[in-house]
């Protein structure tokens, strides 16, 4: 499939470019007999995320506990990260949390510490994936 082939060559690539900015989004294809109660899965789409992170050094972040409203949320990403890997996200996740870090410098606040600002030619891409 060329776009899944696509979407491998962005996430393993390094660069970045200001123009195309990307967060990619893993979900199911909505079946005939969707129901939005239901989560759907197992269609291999952490398992892609785990062979990206045999290249590329991984952040994984749990989307069940990501509460993007606290300015911690982000705390365990680091300078050398290359990929921010936001893994089963609810249905009510707010994306829009993300854009600043999508489009420009990533600025991260750990517990007790300073913050931290990775610029965007560095900073980690995002990838997210649902079932919902």
């Amino acid at each position: 499939m060329p776009v899944t082939n696509s979407i491998i060559g962005y996430l393993i690539s390094t660069h970045k470019d200001p123009s195309k900015n990307y967060a990619v989004i893993l979900s199911d294809m909505i079946k005939a007999d969707y129901d939005p109660e239901e989560a759907n899965g197992s269609t291999g789409k952490s398992l892609m995320t785990k062979a990206i992170a045999k290249v590329r050094y991984t952040c994984f972040i749990s989307g069940k506990n990501a509460k993007t409203s606290s300015q911690f949320w982000g705390q365990t990403i680091n300078a050398t990260h290359n990929l921010i890997n936001i893994d089963d996200v609810e249905a009510n996740f707010d994306f829009t949390s993300l854009f600043t870090w999508i489009t420009g410098d990533m600025e991260v606040q750990r517990k007790n510490r300073d913050p931290f600002l990775i610029p965007f030619g560095v900073s980690p891409k995002i990838v997210i994936s649902t079932n919902s």
